[in-house]
């Protein structure tokens, strides 16, 4: 079974990326970051040298990264070769978990831990698949460069 570890910003983006690499027929070894984007930018390279021994999946939202389309953030982030998969979600992982787009998921308190618990319980990621090319590019990935 391919192993990966996990750089996302936050819990939510943690909870979404576990599922979709189970879904991919993977496991998980690790996730590190949940420090926002910045934590990402910064340590992005030293996580790319560690990922010679454990592939990486680093996944980022489009929104808040100050790029206005994923192909310019990969552009000026530069993502070294190798074992560690940089992906875009457009505009943030939370789209993945919209049954529709525009569906107006209300934001409060809760916010994160309802949708932590959908995305652990009740997504559907099969038809979200459909639905979202960065969560299709996402899952292509996992299965082309897990070891």
């Amino acid at each position: 079974m391919p192993s990966w570890c996990l750089l996302v910003e936050g819990d939510l983006d943690a909870a979404v990326m576990e599922r979709v690499v189970a879904h991919a027929g993977a496991e998980v070894l690790d996730v590190f970051g949940r420090r926002g984007i910045d934590y990402i930018r910064e340590r992005l390279a030293g996580f790319a040298r560690a990922a010679v021994s454990s592939p990486t999946l680093a996944v980022v939202d489009l929104r808040g990264s100050g790029a206005d389309c994923a192909p310019d953030l990969l552009r000026a982030w530069e993502p070294p070769a190798g074992r560690l998969a940089l992906r875009v979600a457009v505009p943030e992982i939370e789209a993945w978990l919209r049954p529709l787009p525009g569906s107006g998921a209300r934001v409060g308190p809760l916010y994160n831990a309802h949708l932590r618990r959908f995305a652990t319980a009740h997504w559907d990621i099969a038809a979200a698949r459909g639905r979202s090319r960065s969560l299709d590019g996402c899952l292509r990935a996992l299965g082309t460069r897990g070891s």
